[in-house]
């Protein structure tokens, strides 16, 4: 039993250094919004508030998560990539709980330099959050956990990007409309809902609400029209394998 443990240990522990030194000396060149996103989290960890002192189109927790360790070791990049290689670890810690050795298959595939897409995929900030929140969504599914807890995580979800955590809200509708099960559906909502009460208010003592809704949302489609389309290949790809969706859920 020691040795399995200890197994673990090690494994992490070498799956730490190679994320850590793949951001920190091979992945430079991929990850564009790096600079961005190291930015926005030095900006709050100075004390700046988001939407007032400085621009976002999405809302803060990855701004403010990253900010936290620049608080207490000092705000480097080699903190910003060491935190990101902890971050990666947990992922891959809920990848082998819910797919065992299949997670090996996104490990390299993570590592791999081509396409590009895929490096990028290890960055800082909230593409790579919502992919760990995503997965933290399907353990806690799976495994039939605490309704509070998942309504926590779909609401930080929210926190994160705000069309993609009202994405991954959905699927609980699920057990309204199939199972009639207003008390579990309830319990997420109530907990999403608080989350978000509590930020509006973070966003009227800090008097950035109207900036807020100017940037995040109003502001978005005006992004979107100068940045992508809604039907690119990503949509295609979701349509194409969106019944294998199904079996997430009993």
């Amino acid at each position: 039993m020691k040795l399995v443990y200890y197994r673990k240990v090690i494994q992490y522990v070498l799956m730490f250094l190679l994320f850590f030194l793949c951001l920190q000396f091979f992945y430079s060149c991929f990850l564009s919004d790096r600079m961005y996103n190291y930015g926005f989290s030095y900006a709050v960890s100075k004390g700046e508030i988001p939407y007032r002192d400085f621009n976002m189109i999405v809302t803060p927790v990855g701004a403010f998560l990253y900010a936290i360790p620049f608080l207490i070791f000092g705000s480097h990049m080699i903190v910003f990539n060491l935190f990101q290689a902890l971050l990666l670890c947990v992922l891959f810690y809920f990848l082998f709980k819910l797919y065992d050795k299949k997670a090996w298959i996104l490990f390299i595939v993570l590592l791999s330099f081509f396409p590009k897409p895929f490096p990028c995929i290890m960055s800082h900030g909230y593409n790579f959050l919502l992919l760990l929140e995503l997965v933290i969504l399907l353990y806690l599914e799976k495994n039939n956990k605490n309704d509070y807890l998942i309504g926590f995580i779909i609401g930080i979800a929210f926190l994160t990007k705000q069309t993609v955590g009202l994405a991954l809200s959905l699927p609980s509708f699920y057990y309204l409309f199939k199972y009639k099960d207003y008390r579990k559906v309830f319990k997420r909502a109530g907990t999403f809902l608080s989350i978000n009460i509590v930020f509006v208010i973070y966003l009227l003592i800090t008097n950035s609400f109207s900036q807020f809704i100017d940037l995040c949302f109003l502001g978005l489609f005006d992004f979107t029209k100068q940045n992508g389309t809604i039907f690119d290949v990503n949509f295609i790809i979701f349509l194409r394998h969106e019944k294998n969706f199904s079996c997430l859920y009993p």
